[in-house]
């Protein structure tokens, strides 16, 4: 009985450290894949989520995009009544990003505005972040008017104002100024005002640049 115990705790710990190989008799890594792999299913995330690709190196080993550099990538969307401000990111980490904020209406107008955006850690008062943001340009489909270019509005260094011109009032209720907003940071959160006469479904993408 003993001996019995002994074997299958040596065997247990044998394949706790060992490596596996599928397809290849010799792995060189925990898990050794040689051939293509599926998931056949794949549970949604957070709706606020730093997303952090992988990739392969020249050994083919999966590895992750490092915490810093491009490619972070920072995606959410919130709903905001008219008149209210909704958070859009809570906790962005320190860096510069290329920001995208889409939003439209039931009449096929949508709308998409670039910004650049910067939050860093402030050393000399850690409790808060240097940050700002600028708007850089934007369009929307299906305008009435041959103005399809947003009218950005710098209110101050942390935000700026998004209007658009020729929009028709639409049948979910929103009239001229629906997808009209103001972009806002404040230390590592961005938050959206709608400036709009109904509630708004907000998406936004921030892109880390460095």
């Amino acid at each position: 009985m003993k001996k019995r115990i002994i074997l299958i705790c040596s065997l247990a710990s044998s394949l706790a450290y060992s490596q596996v190989g599928i397809k290849t008799p010799n792995p060189t890594n925990t898990l050794d894949v040689n051939g293509t792999a599926r998931i056949r299913q794949v549970d949604s995330g957070l709706e606020e989520k730093a997303l952090t690709p992988l990739y392969t190196d020249a050994n083919n080993v999966v590895v992750k995009i490092p915490s810093t550099g491009n490619h972070t990538v920072t995606t959410n969307f919130v709903i905001i009544a008219a008149g209210g401000t909704g958070q859009l990111i809570s906790n962005l980490a320190p860096g510069a990003y290329k920001v995208t904020v889409v939003v439209g209406n039931g009449c096929v107008n949508t709308s998409t505005t670039d910004f650049i955006v910067h939050s860093y850690f402030n050393n000399k008062a850690p409790s808060t972040n240097y940050f700002g943001l600028n708007a850089q340009g934007g369009f929307v489909t299906r305008s009435t008017t041959s103005n399809y270019k947003p009218t950005l509005t710098q209110v101050a260094q942390n935000n700026v104002s998004v209007a658009w011109s020729g929009i028709e009032a639409c049948e979910d209720g929103g009239n001229s100024t629906a997808l009209n907003y103001n972009l806002v940071i404040n230390g590592s959160a961005i938050s959206i005002v709608n400036n709009g006469n109904v509630a708004k479904a907000y998406r936004i993408n921030a892109t880390r640049l460095d």
